[in-house]
């Protein structure tokens, strides 16, 4: 009663929106229709959901909506682009709303559906890592049911749960996300003609958003040395470098520096999994998921080392595993050898790649469930909690 007290104060309108939705929503359920709700706050995380949504927005029995965060100014332009507006709905009125389910790929608190309404909460990760999450438990423990990407987050749920009310919930489902790049018909030609690219090999250039990443220890530099390379050079930033950093301006210098060469493509694109089936050679950071994603394509890895990222962190074993598999290198001269020898490709570096391989597959089914399946167990998991 509190959350929608505060609610109304701020916007007394929202009134009518939560009338509104609650009247739909109890009319579907007379016709036996489920509804369930995917609350997004950024509109990257909607490819978290997108395979699921495909999927079960085919049921004629399941409607499926979307609550934005209303404080994310463009967000609802952007799920306009996939979400017909009928089914969007923003989080100041979501939480009041009868829904059957109530999906998140985040740990949120102030959208939670509040308890009267009985709606079953999931909650669905956007990421590998669990070394950020271990100091959330209690927002991990207000949901009923946990989709599990890995053997990482069996450990974590179990440890957090301790509610004596409902037992403990998991469906070790995978990253349906990821599924994609388990098919061979995953590369989209447009991106080539987007991005200017001709037949020589691509890097792609991924910095995390952490301080201790390659591009805020070697600026722009980095890039004037891959530039270098006779290959396509895409730059794709995390988008919270770019809004973290506002005061140093990295979209404003990335666009600068792209300019100066003509083999170098920044890609301001929320969304880096369509990157991975045209990339030949990737440069990433510690601490970020797409070392673990692009293992998929059993491609080279290389990492930019910074021990100071480790530091005052635990549960940080899947990233001691990726450090191992992937090349490294500290300073730039060690990443021009590295490549250098990726790309002449001799004797030595093919048994180096091949060893590669056989770590990635390692790490793959040491951290991931259901590679190429994910979306399926996803989907069949969601209709078993929806029906129960």
């Amino acid at each position: 009663m509190k959350k929608l007290i505060i609610n109304i104060a701020k916007n007394p309108l929202i009134v009518i929106e939560i009338i509104y939705f609650i009247i739909v929503i109890l009319l579907d359920k007379l016709k036996g229709v489920k509804t369930i709700v995917f609350n997004i706050h950024y509109d990257h995380l909607f490819d978290i959901f997108k395979p699921v949504y495909n999927s079960l927005r085919e049921c004629p029995n399941i409607k499926i909506y979307f609550s934005y965060n209303i404080a994310n100014k463009g967000l609802k332009n952007y799920l306009l682009n996939y979400i017909n507006n009928h089914f969007l709905i923003r989080n100041t009125v979501s939480p009041f709303v009868p829904f059957d389910m109530f999906i998140c790929p985040e740990v949120t608190m102030s959208d939670f559906p509040v308890s009267y309404l009985n709606t079953k909460t999931v909650e669905i990760t956007h990421e590998i890592s669990t070394y950020n999450l271990h100091e959330k438990k209690n927002i991990l423990n207000r949901f009923d049911v946990h989709f599990s990407i890995g053997p990482q987050f069996n450990d974590l749920i179990d440890d957090a749960h301790d509610r004596l009310d409902k037992p403990l919930i998991i469906y070790n489902t995978g990253f349906a996300k990821l599924d994609l790049l388990q098919k061979g018909d995953s590369v989209n030609d447009s991106l080539f003609i987007e991005y200017g690219i001709d037949k020589r090999p691509v890097i792609l250039f991924a910095p995390h958003w952490n301080p201790h990443n390659s591009l805020c220890h070697f600026e722009e530099e980095i890039i004037k040395e891959l530039s270098l390379f006779d290959a396509f050079i895409l730059v794709k930033p995390h988008y919270l470098l770019i809004e973290k950093y506002k005061e140093i301006n990295w979209k404003q210098r990335l666009c600068e520096i792209s300019n100066k060469f003509s083999n170098v493509s920044i890609v301001f694109k929320r969304d880096i999994q369509e990157l991975y089936p045209i990339t030949d050679i990737m440069i990433t950071d510690i601490g970020t998921s797409v070392s673990l994603e692009f293992s998929l394509l059993y491609k080279p890895l290389i990492l930019y080392y910074n021990e100071e990222w480790f530091k005052g962190k635990i549960y940080v074993e899947s990233e001691r595993d990726i450090c191992d598999t992937a090349f490294q290198f500290q300073e730039l001269d060690e990443l021009r050898n590295i490549i250098s020898q990726i790309i002449k490709s001799d004797i030595q570096t093919i048994s180096q790649l091949e060893e590669q391989r056989k770590k990635q597959n390692v790490i793959i089914k040491k951290y991931l469930f259901n590679p190429g399946c994910a979306t399926e167990r996803t989907v069949n998991a969601i209709l078993n909690e929806i029906s129960a």
